[in-house]
């Protein structure tokens, strides 16, 4: 991956790792790359009107940053509304979910601690 970029300019993958998430896209910004940090990796996540994701572990850390939109987080048995600014922290083995509420579309970034590998470390349930 260059290391300039536009997010507009990349492809949106569909959140099939979280099976049951509806309308819900990543965009792996930072990932699989010890050539450049083994530290975190970073996700741009798209939950579009009515979306959401499934309940899930993941076993890395994360700090989730709202960008735009409207919405909500559970975490293992508490929620929380979202919108732009808000963040959460969500340490490894917690169980959560994110759900949009809003009209359009909801925007996160996501940053993992260690770094997230997709096909291992979620867990649905």
């Amino acid at each position: 991956m260059e290391p300039v970029g536009n997010v507009a300019d990349l492809p949106w993958e569909d959140g099939s790792v979280l099976r049951g998430a509806r309308e819900f896209q990543i965009m792996e910004l930072v990932a699989n790359d010890p050539t450049y940090t083994k530290a975190f990796s970073l996700e741009y996540v798209r939950i579009s009107r009515n979306g959401h994701s499934v309940t899930h572990v993941n076993s890395c850390s994360h700090f989730l940053y709202v960008l735009d939109g409207v919405g909500e987080i559970t975490i293992e048995d508490r929620t929380w509304p979202l919108r732009a600014g808000s963040y959460a922290r969500v340490k490894g083995g917690k169980r959560h979910s994110l759900r949009n509420q809003g009209d359009g579309d909801m925007y996160v970034l996501a940053v993992y601690d260690p770094p997230r590998v997709t096909d291992t470390s979620t867990k649905v349930g």
